[in-house]
């Protein structure tokens, strides 16, 4: 696959935890029991076999939705971070152009998700203990990078207030590393 294929595949997961999770929040499964049973898939050569009563509360079965989304974000970081390295356009923790410092925030939020995928972190050290201003078409952005050193990652600190919001900027930082691509080849 692609570093751009996994971009997309990133975006398609986010989006399907995205739905996901509004699902079930707007049709929740009447009781547990509804969703909670045992489950077998088979293939020729197995078969995997998903017990019942996983999840202790109705509750646990929305909480998982959200982890959904957060594992999906963390991805979607990973698959970014990655196609820009193997694009080329590698990280430099002191640019000053609003896509140099976009490149920082997308390897700063990677590395986030890298320590711990469902409890992610900002690991901000050395040259990345700055203010980043990133302003291109639909994103606007100012972070102060020491502010956010050894916090709790959330979506909203990077000035996305929900998924949708989100999902529509990832689409946005693709189609510009499509256009650097481009322009780095010709």
């Amino acid at each position: 696959m692609t570093p751009f294929e996994q971009v997309q595949q990133a975006l398609l997961q986010l989006c399907w935890a995205i739905k996901l999770d509004s699902y079930l929040s707007l049709h929740p499964p009447v009781n547990k029991a509804d969703f909670d049973n045992p489950h077998s898939i088979l293939d020729p050569t197995d078969t995997l076999f998903l017990p019942g009563d996983q999840f202790n509360t109705d509750n646990d079965i929305l909480l998982g939705a959200e982890n959904c989304i957060l594992l999906s974000v963390g991805a979607l970081f990973l698959a970014l971070d990655t196609a820009l390295d193997q694009a080329g356009i590698k990280n430099n923790p002191l640019a000053q152009d609003s896509f140099g410092q976009l490149r920082i925030l997308i390897y700063m939020s990677r590395c986030a998700f890298a320590h711990n995928v469902l409890a992610p972190r900002w690991e901000v050290r050395g040259k990345y203990c700055r203010q980043l201003t990133i302003a291109a078409a639909s994103v606007s952005v100012q972070l102060d990078m020491n502010q956010l050193a050894g916090k709790s990652f959330d979506i909203k600190q990077i000035g996305l207030t929900a998924p949708e919001r989100f999902k529509m900027r990832a689409r946005f930082m693709l189609s510009i590393l499509r256009q650097r691509m481009h322009s780095e080849r010709d």
